[in-house]
């Protein structure tokens, strides 16, 4: 499944109005994470229940000491968490597991390659949010824009712009943690097929 973000940017902000286009966007943009995901752990299975662990299980830890980090910053933390946290792996023999786990351990910044992917699922995610929070996230937290700066070329003011970065951080949680609840075979929520988080694509 492929999201194309500049086509759904017209929509953005308005997920009651075409709750499947969500669906899609949400789906789509977890299991491109997903499927990134398997080739550092090298199992489909372990990189979704990596993502529920991370996401779904461990959102409730966002405490204050974390509250001005950056989606990305956020994204990483509990993946790296989740995937340092989990004992049930802890003695796995799989070898690309064990050298992303130690990978994790050692860096509290994200590589190149797992940031690109972080940042691209973040993007995809910021279509299914309001324009001004989605606007906010994406100059300052992908972009790299100062909020005072970001105020300025959108015509706010420094409280208004960093309201608007505040709410869009905690609608992107959200959002993250729906994802992770998706079929991403059917891209729907309480699917009956038995499936739940499959990482991505067709069994």
């Amino acid at each position: 499944m492929t999201v194309r973000v500049a086509e759904l940017d017209a929509q953005a902000g308005q997920p009651h109005a075409a709750p499947a286009l969500a669906a899609r966007v949400l789906a789509g943009a977890f299991g491109a994470f997903s499927a990134f995901l398997e080739q550092k752990v090298g199992s489909r299975a372990v990189s979704g229940e990596i993502l529920q662990d991370a996401f779904v299980h461990g959102t409730h830890k966002h405490g204050a000491e974390h509250a001005n980090e950056s989606a990305v910053q956020w994204f990483y933390r509990m993946l790296r968490n989740a995937v340092i946290d989990l004992p049930r792996y802890a003695s796995s023999s799989d070898q690309k597991l064990t050298a992303f786990r130690v990978e994790l351990e050692q860096k509290l910044e994200p590589e190149v390659a797992l940031e690109e992917a972080i940042r691209q699922c973040i993007t995809a995610l910021t279509s299914t949010l309001p324009l001004e929070q989605a606007a906010a996230l994406r100059a300052i937290d992908l972009g790299g824009v100062a909020v005072g700066a970001f105020a300025d070329q959108a015509g706010l003011s420094a409280s208004v712009a960093q309201l608007d970065l505040s709410n869009g951080r905690a609608a992107l949680r959200r959002q993250v943690v729906t994802a992770c609840g998706l079929c991403t075979i059917h891209g729907s929520w309480n699917c009956t097929c038995g499936s739940g988080f499959r990482g991505y694509g067709h069994t």
